[in-house]
C-alpha cells in the first residue's frame, strides 16, 4: 500500500450512523449468503419449476443488477444518497420474507426484478458521492 494511501485511511474519521449502516449491512449479508444456496431448490419445488426457469430468474437478477448500476450515481445524486442506500438496504432486508407471499412465478418474476433494481442502486456510486 502507497504511504498516500495509508495517509488517508489513517486520517479518515467516520460518524457513528456510518458504522451501524456497515454493521448492519455486514449481517444482511452474511444472512443473504446463508439462504443463497437454498433459493434454486426453494424455487424448484415451490413454484414447481424446472432448473432452467430457476436460472432464467438468477440471470433476469444478474442482468437487471448490471444495467441499472450504472445510473445508481445520477440516482443518488438526484434523490439523495442516504434515501437511495437506505431503500436499497431495505429490500435486501424484506425480499426473504416477501417470498413467503408469493404465490405464482408471475409474482416471483416481479419481486426478483424489483429486489434486484432495488438492490443495484446500492453500488459504489451511491456510497461514494
Amino acid at each position: 500500500m502507497k504511504a498516500s494511501a495509508r495517509k488517508v485511511l489513517s486520517e479518515a474519521s467516520f460518524s457513528k450512523s456510518f458504522w451501524a449502516y456497515m454493521a448492519s449491512s455486514t449481517v444482511v449479508a452474511a444472512a443473504e449468503d446463508m439462504l443463497s444456496p437454498f433459493y434454486p431448490v426453494y424455487f424448484k419445488e415451490r413454484f414447481n419449476l424446472s432448473m432452467s426457469a430457476v436460472s432464467l430468474l438468477f440471470t433476469l437478477s444478474g442482468g437487471i443488477w448490471n444495467v441499472m448500476s450504472i445510473p445508481s450515481g445520477w440516482l443518488a445524486d438526484k434523490l439523495g444518497r442516504k434515501r437511495v442506500i437506505l431503500a436499497s438496504w431495505l429490500s435486501s432486508v424484506a425480499e426473504p420474507l416477501a417470498l413467503i407471499w408469493v404465490y405464482s412465478y408471475r409474482q416471483l418474476v416481479a419481486l426478483v426484478a424489483l429486489c434486484s433494481l432495488l438492490a443495484s442502486i446500492q453500488v459504489l456510486p451511491a456510497l461514494l458521492s
